[in-house]
């Protein structure tokens, strides 16, 4: 397998499979991405793009988990580590290390299981508030932490 990053500053993806003779652009990744890097088993690709996030995913161009959490582009470097259990970027303001995700991403989930996996991660809650311009506010509460780690 062969992933070609964009031409140019930043773009699309663009995958060729060696053995098939196939290609494709992995559109999933979006139209920004500026790194773009295999997993050791070269059946996940790594992306990072303009806004700072790193898409992780399979290079037939399912749905890719989504890694957010700097503010600026991650343009200075992007890898993965050979035994694939971890992501490193770097941005103008951050060097990040990330364990490789598995499983469903959480934005493709069913909104129920969405906001079910996303409250085990936090003690912030959404409440209803008449008073609030958007009718809800953010309430913090106690965080019970985990029984067991959670996994996605």
């Amino acid at each position: 397998m062969d992933v070609l990053s964009p031409a140019g500053d930043r773009g699309i993806v663009f995958v060729h499979d060696l053995r098939s003779g196939e290609s494709w652009d992995l559109t999933t990744h979006g139209n920004q991405v500026m790194r773009v890097r295999l997993t050791t088993s070269g059946e996940e690709v790594v992306t990072s793009d303009w806004n700072g996030t790193i898409r992780v995913g399979p290079v037939s161009g399912e749905e890719p988990h989504l890694l957010v959490g700097t503010r600026k582009g991650i343009g200075y470097g992007l890898g993965v580590h050979p035994d694939g259990q971890w992501i490193a970027s770097a941005g103008s303001d951050t060097l990040r290390l990330w364990p490789v995700p598995e499983g469903q991403p959480f934005n493709a989930l069913p909104r129920d299981e969405f906001v079910a996996r996303l409250s085990l991660l936090t003690n912030y809650r959404v409440v209803q508030d008449d008073e609030s311009f958007a009718g809800y506010r953010l309430e913090l509460g106690p965080f019970p932490g985990w029984k067991e780690p959670p996994t996605w």
